[in-house]
């Protein structure tokens, strides 16, 4: 059998790869019960919590606006949702003053607690009084504004609900509650894809390159413990500091993982059968593999 010089700078690899090996049964139950126990037990980040603002630096001048008129103003208004309503051949005033009727009676029920609470604020370029704008009675905007504890699901779905009783016309709802949510469907639409297509590349890379079935389970198995636990981690400090990792980053995260414990992979298993082809032991060899 084949022994290796001991140098100074690979003693601590020698004795944490020994470590491992001779706890590796005890290691490997305590993993795979940690895993479990966090897959059952560590809820998943709310919808609420992966919006875009989480992914403004906290220093941004933009919040720092929108602190300040909370501190100054009774009814600070910040609006992320807009209805949309325009027609090139013009508007009508009946359908202008439903539109402004229609935010009125909005405002009344949210202050009567009869309807959702949320502030309706229209905008016409009726007969030319919007400055700079080049065309008279074919637009209007509603800006809608909702509580700081209003979800961004249930944002969108009060700004939907407006539009389909605003009146005619209605080009659609916008803004970066909508948008933000489009996208976090599409991501989450997609993100099933993703995942298969890593659980087949890490097949395709690692079995062609050890032509063996056992080494995809070992990287798969790595890959799929280390994304559990690292989103539990992240869950854990989102609960900590208060700032949650925005669900658009998902696709990042699952990358990333692919990527590090993949390359580890390879190259443990790799250095493993190098020590083999050196005439190591079974047992011996993986001591000196990291």
């Amino acid at each position: 059998m084949e022994t290796e010089i001991p140098t100074r700078s690979g003693w601590i690899w020698r004795a944490y790869g020994a470590t491992v090996t001779w706890l590796r049964f005890p290691l490997l139950l305590a993993i795979a019960v940690l895993t479990g126990y966090v897959v059952l037990h560590v809820k998943p980040q709310e919808a609420s919590q992966s919006d875009v603002i989480s992914m403004v630096p906290a220093d941004s001048k933009a919040l720092q606006a929108q602190r300040r008129a909370a501190q100054l103003f009774d009814l600070p208004f910040a609006s992320d949702a807009v209805v949309v309503q325009r027609d090139q051949a013009g508007l009508s005033l009946d359908v202008q003053r439903q539109t402004a009727n229609r935010a009125v009676a909005t405002d009344k029920a949210a202050r009567s607690g009869e309807g959702p609470a949320m502030v309706a604020i229209p905008v016409a370029n009726t007969r030319g009084l919007v400055p700079g704008s080049r065309e008279s009675d074919t637009t209007a905007l509603t800006y809608l504004g909702f509580p700081e504890d209003t979800t961004l699901v249930d944002r969108v779905s009060l700004a939907e609900r407006y539009a389909d009783g605003v009146g005619p016309h209605v080009v659609g709802v916008t803004g970066v509650a909508p948008a933000n949510l489009h996208e976090g469907r599409l991501i989450e639409d997609s993100l099933i894809w993703i995942e298969l297509a890593t659980v087949v590349l890490v097949v395709l890379v690692v079995g062609l390159l050890f032509r063996s079935l056992l080494a995809p389970l070992v990287a798969l198995s790595a890959v799929g413990i280390s994304y559990s636990l690292g989103v539990a981690l992240l869950r854990w400090l989102g609960d900590s500091t208060g700032f949650h990792v925005p669900e658009n980053l998902r696709p990042l995260m699952v990358a990333l993982v692919l990527g590090v414990v993949t390359d580890y992979s390879i190259f443990y298993l790799s250095c493993y059968r190098a020590k083999l082809a050196r005439g190591f032991e079974p047992r011996g060899a993986p001591r000196g593999a990291p």
